[in-house]
């Protein structure tokens, strides 16, 4: 579904992937007759020892994951993510 080098297949194991900033806090999301905990926050990632095709593939699933779900219940708003 995308040029080989595009091809999501990547071992993130081996890369450098840096968390340069990280502002957040948890709170709670009634739904559901239930309070469901979660983060709320932002993370910021630092990819500069990242080579360039795992940056491309990176950026490529970033971008899908607002309309993928991070995480456990999504189905009742959680695991929200917004890529800037």
């Amino acid at each position: 579904w995308a040029p080989a080098d595009l091809r999501p297949l990547i071992d993130l194991a081996p890369l450098e992937i840096l968390v340069s900033r990280l502002e957040g806090t948890t709170a709670a999301w009634p739904a559901r007759r239930q309070e469901w905990h979660g983060f709320i926050g932002d993370v910021e990632y630092n990819l500069v020892r990242v080579p360039s095709r795992e940056r491309r593939v990176l950026h490529a699933l970033a971008l899908a994951a607002p309309f993928l779900g991070i995480g456990a219940y999504t189905t009742v708003g959680m695991g929200v993510a917004r890529v800037s």
